[in-house]
């Protein structure tokens, strides 16, 4: 749903692997909490913006469509795990 950040601010791991997904919703920065994050296996073209914003550990977006990581990348100073 587009107000999943306002609901689960304790939530620390999220896995939406294989659902057909292509963007995040913009409330989805308010996971303060989301340290891991699985997104392999969907249809995303590009990392969403809303991401750069946030203080993930892991982060899998393999086996989507994306073929070149943004700079902003480099502003996610806690990120240990990138596949």
């Amino acid at each position: 749903p587009d107000d999943v950040g306002q609901y689960f601010h304790q939530l620390n791991e999220l896995i939406l692997s294989e659902n057909k997904l292509s963007s995040l919703p913009s409330s989805f920065s308010n996971l303060k909490s989301l340290e891991l994050l699985n997104c392999d296996g969907n249809q995303f073209k590009s990392l969403p913006n809303n991401l750069f914003k946030m203080r993930l550990l892991k982060m899998n977006f393999s086996e989507n469509l994306i073929e070149e990581l943004p700079s902003e990348i480099g502003n996610m100073k806690d990120l240990n795990i990138l596949i």
